[in-house]
């Protein structure tokens, strides 16, 4: 797959490469048609509304299938992102017989295990990129949004078990992601909701949060999805998203990060509640954000690649920086499978059923 960088036109296609977007339901509606064909994003995220939910796996299969050819039909890209969020616990989104596994902290002591499982089921549903593990700590019981998502309290713990994971993901077909950066376990506010604020300084992040994303960098990892929290030492107006302190200077100089980076949902309310579109746009690619994803109101990305041309256009956005970014995004695909959906075998989820009943065996 060749992808020279061009330079960008007026039509929001030309910067589609850029974004990501979530589908709206089991099929293809007039918005998610609009979306598909007008940007032309270079991935899209299924989570729990593109399954017919309690229909027979057949039945679901065929019908989430149906919605994947139309996708790829609509983008008309020679491959595409296929994504999810799937961590295990609360974190789940395919109908049975896809394992519903305990969450990340009851099996970290399994996670090339279970790294290995999902990779074959999730694969099985033409998904070629996850966005997990989470490399967070547990380190605030009080946490609303990551929690037992983690896999340790211990930083060093839980680089050994994001390192595992990783690993046996990708040895088995499907790209991690590994998430949030800087670190969101000791948030106390849900960034969906609203913008987190935390003191912490660089040694504090560099013996703690940034433990498990160091160890993944060292050990190859190529993508990195970032958080929408405010540090205020760091940078007293930008949440780390949009910061170039923390993700040029902190993850790409400091840790030797040269991999894809992609943003949170730029959706959730931590970061569009206190940012205009136009801030957003003006402000993710400077920052050292590569792939924008855009999850509860996807429309917004047409509008966000036109405003992103204009910047472009009258000097204000470098070519380098657009030209670095579509070459990042574009390694990370290319190491992508073709997603391709196909029903499993009842043999390989009733050998999943068995690593969650060992993993709870040990918990207890």
């Amino acid at each position: 797959m060749t992808t020279p960088f061009t330079p960008p036109t007026s039509d929001p296609a030309s910067l589609g490469h850029l974004f990501h977007v979530r589908l709206n339901d089991t099929s293809l509606d007039e918005t998610d048609i609009k979306v598909l064909e007008e940007l032309r994003p270079i991935g899209v995220q299924v989570t729990n509304i593109n399954f017919v939910q309690d229909a027979p796996y057949s039945e679901w299969l065929e019908t989430y299938s149906k919605l994947i050819e139309d996708v790829h039909a609509r983008i008309g890209r020679e491959k595409i992102f296929v994504t999810i969020d799937h961590e295990g616990g609360r974190i789940h989104r395919p109908p049975a017989p896809i394992t519903r596994f305990p969450a990340a902290l009851e099996y970290c002591n399994f996670a090339a295990e279970v790294g290995a499982a999902f990779a074959e089921e999730l694969s099985s549903i033409g998904i070629n990129l996850l966005f997990g593990p989470s490399a967070d700590i547990h380190s605030n019981p009080n946490n609303p949004v990551i929690g037992p998502r983690a896999f340790a309290t211990d930083p060093q713990a839980a680089a050994t078990c994001v390192v595992a994971f990783l690993k046996a993901l990708e040895e088995n077909g499907v790209v991690g992601c590994v998430k949030h950066f800087p670190g969101h376990g000791d948030t106390s506010t849900d960034s969906h909701y609203d913008l987190p604020v935390l003191p912490h300084t660089y040694d504090v992040l560099k013996e703690r949060e940034l433990v498990p994303f160091r160890a993944a960098i060292e050990a190859g990892i190529s993508t990195v999805m970032t958080a929408h929290i405010l540090f205020p030492e760091f940078d007293s107006t930008l949440p780390a998203t949009l910061s170039p302190t923390i993700i040029r200077k902190i993850l790409r100089e400091d840790l030797g990060f040269q991999g894809l980076v992609i943003t949170d949902d730029l959706d959730m309310e931590a970061i569009r509640s206190g940012y205009t579109l136009e801030t957003i746009a003006a402000s993710v690619l400077p920052a050292g954000c590569d792939l924008f994803l855009l999850n509860h109101e996807p429309i917004r990305g047409i509008k966000m690649a036109k405003e992103i041309f204009r910047l472009y256009e009258e000097g204000s956005l470098p070519e380098q920086i657009l030209t670095e970014a579509t070459e990042r995004i574009y390694y990370v695909l290319n190491k992508c499978k073709k997603s391709e959906v196909r029903p499993l075998s009842e043999d390989v989820f009733l050998k999943h059923k068995e690593l969650v009943k060992k993993i709870d065996s040990c918990a207890k």
